[in-house]
């Protein structure tokens, strides 16, 4: 009699825990979905930076912090006309604390030339944004462009990898610098930077790109 008791007190407390864990795995997933659903709050600041001698450029930098991206045309977008016409370097971080996964794509494609009237933003930095690939119409309409830095951390998170798409800097010929440390990259498209006629300065450090062919450039 005692063995079917303990029997029993085994099965029941084993059932117990499975319940439990099914609970806790049904308020994670619900939790995931309502932090997904909920607006990510962007904190933004202004500030202007000396420019460097002989530059005409008046540095005035735009700097946000948020949760996640979800496609830079919403939050260029938000952006009054005003603002626009004077921001030259845009600095987006993301929150490093949770997992929560950013996205580069846009969505709208009435919003795919949202940069286009924004002359005078020639820096954008990307922070933080656990972001999974980078699709080609991701930067199409920053045409001038002179700095580009896209660094994820996604090693934090080793599950996720950075994929670029073949024509992800296409039109982007005004670019000198293009910063993408630190990106858990294991592959480079074929030609992924031949559009970059201006390039000057290229870091791929921190990522698992083993063989400088890799990168593309020729002999020539």
């Amino acid at each position: 009699m005692k063995r079917w008791i303990t029997i029993y007190i085994a099965l029941h407390c084993l059932c117990f825990v499975n319940s439990t864990n099914k609970l806790l795995d049904s308020l994670y997933e619900s939790q995931q979905k309502q932090q997904q659903q909920q607006p990510s709050k962007v904190d933004c600041t202004w500030r202007q930076k000396q420019p460097a001698q002989n530059s005409a450029d008046d540095n005035r930098i735009l700097s946000c912090r948020m949760k996640t991206i979800s496609g830079l045309d919403g939050l260029i977008r938000n952006l009054t006309n005003s603002q626009n016409q004077i921001v030259n370097a845009l600095r987006l971080e993301c929150s490093d604390v949770l997992f929560a996964e950013s996205s580069l794509v846009v969505e709208n494609a009435a919003a795919r030339d949202y940069g286009a009237f924004n002359k005078h933003l020639h820096e954008l930095t990307v922070q933080y944004c656990k972001i999974k690939y980078v699709p080609s119409t991701a930067f199409k309409s920053f045409r001038n462009l002179k700095s580009l830095t896209l660094q994820t951390h996604n090693a934090d998170w080793s599950t996720i990898n950075l994929e670029l798409h073949a024509e992800t800097f296409s039109g982007l010929s005004e670019l000198r610098r293009l910063n993408l440390a630190d990106n858990n990259l294991w592959t480079l498209p074929s030609g992924v930077f031949c559009p970059l006629f201006s390039l000057k300065y290229l870091n791929l450090s921190k990522n698992h790109l083993n063989d400088v062919a890799q990168v593309g450039f020729g002999e020539n």
